[in-house]
């Protein structure tokens, strides 16, 4: 019999006779020995594993002369069931159904080969940890055969194994028997007798096994068609068990995993979502230890064929951060395998979950769809099936990122031929696609369907509701001569019209539909970064003191305004307040400048004198602040009106014929803020907090005289006061006066 010799980090696990033997030979190493007397009978089936690797049966990694090299392995599954019982943690049905399911799955792996296996038993099957999850793998071969090989000599069991069989073991049916006993062991939590004298006590058991502890265990919380399966297993003549094409077809026990190219592993259990041509599973690639996601494709169907030659084209180290990355096409016999990044949610799933969708991020979706649609535009690509399903987020750390998947429909372009058969999911499909006129369409159609899915994103509604592929075609015929309007406001309007346009010819293009887009985003972008102090804590209330306070309630007042902008239809209003106070917060930064280059300040019609070196302020920190500032008020758009023209075009006379301190540019704030029909308009919606701020900051120089300097409590001017009723009452005396 072989001896098998195994690391020290794991226990001997195969019956030897009566002992096991261990010896370190390496870590990751593992050898079997085989035995000089069944020489020619192991070495031919290890040969056969060696050529023919599965999953579920143990990887040969060489064989010399009599040593086989294997695989690495966790434990054995007796093991397993050990360290489950000492927790008191019983396997789950499922549990069980992957368990038993891939032991069919390596079982007949060796019928094709034609292997009895004949010692099936926990300790002969291995497991195998890969995150997570438990790969269970055939291994000992020790009292196997091939079958139907007379010149092989027709061995039998020689060892009192508990997992004996009642019949001598000549056929692949006495595994089934083995296997009845090992899902017994896991349904009931319950060993089998560890020693049989002879075939008379293995009668008895089996006969006390089906008869008494089955039957009644039918009523615990054993799942019965687990427990019918054990009785059709547990049966004395072998002809009448249940064989193992049989178990092979029980939809539960189908194939849990599968090794691609020794590479990536499958878990079928695990489905992620599904296509027009194939279903995606979640996938590891056990080279990095990462997860991943592939797609299934039967390759034999034109349009199985048709997908693969557009996942091929996109395969490569050239692709668009914009397009799922296709790190590998792998074909094995009817099926083809496509691997690819995996992302966290579809934008479906995401925009449900939000209560509130700003502009800016539905601006950020759709040009990151447009910039990856606009690379498959140039690789030859029309999609054809664009909708919220098919563009995923993957959540990186500073960015969401788009990615356009599902090639299922999608057709590679040729210029002189149109597409000209029905695609795609109807209520995002164009009407050249849904309605067939012979003309053909091209990558136009996905213009249409991105605009079904911009008009649900900023509307939370379909554009149209149908209650029929026919009621949608008659709406879409009527657009011909009634085109699309918006009936809601947003400044998303114009776009959407222009891309739901009955005639693709008239329909806007994709580069143009980029220019539109990235202006938007241009007029749209507000992005101020939260200041915090650029003084040394040593400090004390001073000029330079109350100068920091200041530009720090300013940058408080800078986020409440932009938060407030994302939420709110006056947008031009709270940017025009916005304008003046950056340039309020940026004077603020170039007065404590000067008071480090000069030891003094002329402002508010007072000089104040501070004596202080360059190590008692930031440097850097506020020279940062201040080009970011700069580059904040050079990107704000404003659809000025007379009035805003006026006071921005007069303060930029005065600061051309002096230095503005922060004092001279608030009387600018204050005549933008304090003019009724803006601050009427902010105040119509906007929050306690932020009218309290705007109120603070209209007379900061009231509520904070320069003249009092020493006696100012800094932390009550820098800082949030988070009391709202402290806010309402501010709010109450400033409105009565």
């Amino acid at each position: 019999m072989s001896q098998y010799l195994v690391n020290n980090n794991s226990q001997g696990f195969y019956q030897m006779s009566n002992q096991k033997q261990q010896e370190n030979i390496g870590e990751g190493i593992q050898i079997v020995r085989i035995s000089q007397e069944r020489f020619q009978t192991e070495f031919n089936i290890y040969l056969k594993l060696y050529q023919n690797r599965c999953l579920n049966v143990i990887e040969i990694l060489n064989i010399n002369d009599y040593d086989v090299i294997i695989e690495e392995y966790s434990m054995t599954l007796d093991q397993f069931i050990q360290k489950r019982q000492e927790i008191g943690l019983i396997f789950s049905k499922q549990e069980i159904q992957l368990i038993i399911a891939q032991i069919i799955n390596g079982y007949q792996h060796l019928r094709q080969l034609g292997i009895i296996h004949r010692n099936l038993t926990p300790q002969s099957l291995l497991v195998k940890q890969i995150k997570g999850k438990q790969i269970i793998k055939l291994s000992d071969f020790s009292l196997s055969t091939i079958a139907n090989n007379q010149e092989l000599p027709i061995m039998t069991r020689i060892s009192n194994s508990k997992y004996l069989v009642p019949e001598k073991g000549q056929d692949m049916q006495c595994d089934i028997f083995s296997l009845g006993l090992i899902l017994y062991q896991l349904c009931f939590q319950q060993k089998i007798p560890n020693t049989i004298n002879n075939q008379v006590e293995q009668q008895k058991i089996i006969k006390d096994l089906k008869q008494i502890q089955l039957k009644c265990q039918k009523t615990g919380d054993v799942d019965l068609d687990l427990i019918d399966l054990i009785e059709q297993m547990l049966v004395i003549d072998p002809q009448k068990r249940i064989s193992w094409d049989e178990l092979a077809r029980i939809p539960k026990f189908q194939q849990p995993y599968k090794l691609l190219n020794k590479r990536y592993l499958i878990d079928f259990t695990r489905q992620l979502g599904s296509g027009m041509q194939g279903v995606i599973y979640l996938t590891i690639d056990l080279k990095d230890y990462l997860e991943v996601c592939v797609k299934v494709i039967d390759n034999t169907s034109i349009e199985g064929k048709r997908e693969i030659q557009v996942y091929e084209r996109l395969q490569g180290n050239e692709y668009s951060e914009n397009i799922i990355q296709i790190i590998d096409c792998i074909t094995d016999q009817n099926q083809s395998f496509v691997i690819m990044e995996k992302c966290d949610e579809n934008i479906k799933q995401y925009f449900e979950k939000q209560t509130m969708i700003k502009e800016e991020e539905i601006l950020d979706f759709l040009d990151q769809i447009i910039s990856g649609y606009i690379d498959l535009q140039n690789k030859g690509i029309i999609h054809r099936d664009l909708k919220p399903e098919n563009i995923l987020i993957k959540h990186e750390v500073r960015k969401k990122k788009v990615k356009i998947i599902d090639f299922g429909v999608s057709k590679l372009h040729n210029p002189n031929e149109l597409a000209i058969t029905v695609a795609g999911t109807p209520i995002y499909s164009a009407p050249e696609v849904l309605t067939l006129t012979g003309k053909g369409y091209t990558d136009k159609c996905d213009i249409y369907s991105l605009g079904t899915m911009l008009y649900q994103f900023v509307f939370k509604s379909p554009y149209y509701y149908a209650n029929s592929i026919e009621e949608l075609r008659k709406f879409q015929q009527h657009l011909e001569k009634n085109p699309f309007t918006c009936k809601q406001k947003s400044i998303f309007n114009k776009l959407i019209e222009r891309m739901l346009i009955y005639d693709p010819d008239q329909r806007i293009s994709w580069n143009s539909l980029k220019y539109e887009v990235k202006k938007l985003m241009d007029k749209s972008s507000i992005k101020v970064k939260e200041r915090e102090s650029i003084l040394h804590e040593n400090i004390p209330p001073s000029i330079l003191r109350y100068l920091d306070s200041l530009q720090i309630f300013s940058s408080k007042l800078e986020q409440e305004l932009i938060n407030y902008y994302h939420q709110t239809k006056y947008q031009n209003q709270i940017v025009k307040v916005l304008y003046f106070v950056l340039f309020f917060s940026q004077a603020t930064l170039l007065d404590c400048q000067e008071i480090i280059q000069k030891q003094s300040i002329f402002i508010g019609g007072e000089i104040f004198k501070q004596n202080l070196t360059s190590q008692q302020i930031f440097l850097d920190k506020q020279q940062y602040y201040i080009e970011d500032l700069q580059e904040s008020i050079e990107q704000i758009q404003i659809e000025p009106d007379q009035f805003f023209e006026n006071q921005k075009e007069k303060m930029e006379i005065e600061i051309q014929l002096k230095r503005m301190t922060c004092y001279d540019i608030h009387k600018y704030f204050n005549e933008i803020y304090l003019k009724s029909k803006e601050k009427g308009t902010i105040y119509s919606q906007a929050s306690i907090k932020l009218r309290y701020y705007l109120e603070k900051m209209s007379n900061i120089f009231y509520d904070y005289p320069l003249n009092n300097i020493k006696s100012i409590l800094f932390s009550k001017l820098a800082e949030k006061i988070q009391d709202e009723n402290a806010q309402k009452q501010y709010l109450e005396i400033r409105l009565r006066n």
